[in-house]
């Protein structure tokens, strides 16, 4: 591999992170293209990526969840296992490095040397009981609306359940938004079906509506069914007129890409 390229594959760690530039940003998505070792990891990380960018950010700490998301993919890379045919001092290397804590420039440094190889059918499992987290989206809000932990005595109340209806992008698809309050936060699980699998790196992702404006309310991807899911905990003072989900071809997307799928009023509800 030429030295040029090997720098390119050595940004693929900090790509996942979503620490580049944007001038390295857009760079390593041009060198994605004719690289078959970086889109056979991306391919091979992304399902652990995606679980950690749609985390609940109202339950953990922003610097927290950059450590946790750096040590899960570790966790998930120290699980691979060689192929066929590879040299018996990457298998030794890899047995032999398990049980020990690793800094953060050694990690790299070994995801660098893992190209190429294949992930073990449970890696992405192991990964995920490893980092142990609640699988959501969260809005973020004003440390004083919050609730105090008091609050998770309070018993859950049911609120309102509205269906979602599809687009002639996915006439078949079909779901529901049910609203929850609990305390002083509400939580709006949103339940789809019959979507489409994502193929590549995108995702669905669920945009609340008020006055024209959307926000970004979660992303999740669907089952081989086309069964998904997603919880987001709001502010109980916060209102939205509506809900969008839209199939986003980068799940980084900020702002509405793709077409939309799926939709509901929650005027008059």
């Amino acid at each position: 591999m030429k030295g040029d390229e090997k720098a390119f594959c050595d940004l693929l760690m900090p790509f996942v992170l979503g620490e580049l530039s944007d001038h390295d940003f857009q760079a390593f998505l041009r060198h994605v293209q004719t690289c078959a070792h970086c889109r056979e990891e991306l391919d091979a990380i992304w399902p652990v990526h995606l679980e950690l960018m749609t985390m609940e950010e109202t339950r953990v700490a922003n610097d927290l969840q950059g450590d946790l998301k750096r040590r899960t993919l570790e966790k998930a890379f120290s699980t691979r296992a060689p192929r066929v045919g590879d040299d018996a001092s990457r298998v030794s290397s890899v047995h032999a490095s398990q049980p020990q804590p690793m800094s953060k420039e050694h990690a790299t440094s070994r995801f660098s040397r893992r190209r190429g190889w294949t992930l073990l059918p449970y890696a992405l499992s192991v990964a995920m009981l490893f980092a142990g987290i609640w699988i959501g989206a969260g809005i973020k809000a004003s440390p004083g609306s919050f609730p105090s932990s008091q609050d998770t005595t309070v018993p859950s109340t049911w609120v309102r359940n509205t269906s979602l209806v599809s687009t002639a992008y996915a006439p078949t698809a079909y779901g529901q938004v049910t609203i929850v309050k609990s305390g002083r936060m509400q939580e709006w699980i949103v339940q789809v079906f019959d979507l489409t699998p994502i193929k590549g790196h995108g995702c669905y992702t669920v945009w609340l509506l008020e006055d024209g404006s959307r926000t970004l309310g979660g992303k999740f991807t669907v089952n081989r069914l086309g069964e998904g899911a997603v919880t987001i905990r709001l502010p109980l003072t916060v209102t939205y007129s509506g809900v969008g989900i839209t199939l986003e071809p980068h799940v980084n997307d900020q702002t509405p890409q793709g077409p939309k799928v799926l939709g509901a009023s929650l005027l008059n509800v």
